[in-house]
């Protein structure tokens, strides 16, 4: 099932960083009830690669980590915070217009509710089909 991820998330609560990040979103469906799938291109002008670094700009391991944010958000519709960062391994640099794919996995389906307000949610990184990051979230419904 794909969806049209242009309208479900509100851009006035968003930073400009995140905002960007959902612009750099090209792809957005979810598999089953474990597991979504995005893809991401980050071109030039992305406000991540200012300052990051100058002549060979890459994009911050932070913002890599915002797209699982930013994904879980589309998938449930509600604002998301990471709230801990179990693991964080970053194998690969990701420059403009690499295109990449994020895979998010739970363990349970993957929707919070107000009894269940936490996640934890392991995501693979991939660029040209390599793993170009991995990490395990612990992320919390915000109200």
């Amino acid at each position: 099932m794909t969806i049209n991820f242009k309208h479900k998330v509100n851009f006035n609560t968003m930073n400009k960083v995140d905002k960007d990040i959902l612009k750099s979103m090209t792809m957005f469906k979810c598999t089953d009830d474990y597991t979504l799938y995005s893809e991401f291109c980050f071109l030039p002008d992305f406000i991540g690669f200012q300052g990051h670094f100058e002549k060979k700009p890459i994009v911050p391991g932070i913002c890599l980590l915002e797209t699982v944010k930013i994904v879980l958000q589309k998938h449930l519709k509600c604002t998301v915070v990471i709230s801990e960062i179990k693991v964080a391994k970053f194998f690969s640099p990701i420059g403009p217009s690499e295109k990449i794919s994020v895979k998010l996995k739970s363990e349970k389906a993957i929707n919070l509710s107000e009894e269940d307000s936490e996640i934890i949610i392991k995501t693979e990184i991939k660029k040209h089909e390599k793993k170009a990051a991995s990490f395990i979230l612990k992320l919390k419904r915000f109200n």
